[in-house]
């Protein structure tokens, strides 16, 4: 595994939680 794939894996970790997060803020 590459440096770059390790960055891309890791920000698209962040978006989904932010995405989930987001999401579950909606409800309230």
């Amino acid at each position: 595994m590459s440096a770059d794939e390790l960055e891309r894996y890791e920000s698209e970790m962040e978006l989904e939680l932010y995405r989930e997060y987001r999401d579950l803020v909606h409800l309230f």
